[in-house]
């Protein structure tokens, strides 16, 4: 049997060079304003030509720095710790306070259902 072989036909090219020469045309009128109108913004602005690119860093004051900051805790510390085994009422804001152990005791007490 003889077979017939039919003569692959392909397809013309659908390129276009008209619509290549457009995306470049596109691509290099994007470069160009993305060039020049930052250039423009800045001739048009009121520096000088020849101003200098440095400006004055501004002055922030350094830390101050503890000299002992081991008797600084200690002191903060000592402090917070007579607040906690002290009682009396705080002039500032007027609220009575009670020593953490007695705190803890009427909590404990509370809890089993004891006096109140």
């Amino acid at each position: 049997m003889a077979e017939s072989h039919d003569a692959t036909v392909h397809q013309a090219s659908d390129l276009s060079l008209r619509g290549i020469g457009a995306g470049v045309a596109v691509i290099v009128a994007g470069i160009a304003i993305a060039v020049c109108v930052p250039w423009i913004i800045v001739a048009l602005s009121n520096t000088p030509d020849f101003a200098p690119n440095d400006a004055a860093m501004p002055k922030i004051a350094a830390p101050v720095q503890e000299t002992v900051p081991e008797r600084d805790m200690a002191a903060f510390r000592a402090e917070k710790m007579r607040r906690l085994e002290s009682s009396g009422i705080d002039p500032r804001t007027g609220r009575a306070h009670i020593p953490i152990e007695q705190a803890m005791r009427l909590l404990v007490e509370r809890s089993k259902g004891g006096p109140r």
